[in-house]
């Protein structure tokens, strides 16, 4: 009787295991919307990268600083890249880039404008968004003091937190 109940339960046990689908797991980095990826390079050698001393980037909607890596620090001193997130709604993301050196505090915004995608990821993780047809615009400052002085964009469809799709050079 006891040898029956054990095979039994194996036979329950290995019927479930063998239902399950790949579509039944949802393994985040799949299901996670990507970040924009930043890279600073230097403006005279592009070809290097250039850190920036102390960076903060301040959403400019909701005045709040925006994580700038997998691990939410709100400002990175000697950083070449940063990873930020996107607004889903309305297809723009308007940010102030606000460098410190020496003590001085210089802000430059950016616009980011681009199309908002959903990409069907599986059963269990449902959609993402993805972005696509990503331009940036960098208004004029008054007075006009710059610390950013070029920007590439290098991927203009934010598909993977993989790819680098923007450098700025200072």
């Amino acid at each position: 009787m006891n040898n029956s109940r054990l095979l039994l339960l194996g036979l329950i046990f290995t019927t479930v295991l063998a239902s399950c689908e790949k579509d039944d797991l949802c393994v985040p980095e799949e299901a996670a919307t990507p970040r924009l990826i930043v890279i600073f390079t230097d403006e005279n050698n592009p070809l290097n990268r250039k850190p920036v001393a102390s960076l903060q980037v301040i959403d400019q909607e909701s005045q709040t600083a925006a994580p700038l890596n997998e691990t939410g620090a709100l400002t990175l001193t000697a950083v070449d890249s940063i990873a930020i997130p996107l607004r889903i709604i309305p297809g723009n993301t308007m940010y102030s880039f606000e460098r410190t050196l020496n003590g001085t505090l210089n802000k430059d915004a950016l616009n980011f404008n681009y199309t908002v995608d959903q990409e069907y990821i599986n059963r269990a993780c449902g959609f993402r968004a993805i972005y696509k047809d990503l331009e940036i615009d960098q208004p004029a400052e008054t007075p006009s003091s710059p610390w950013i002085r070029n920007i590439l964009i290098r991927n203009s469809n934010v598909l993977s937190n993989q790819d680098i799709h923007v450098e700025i050079r200072h």
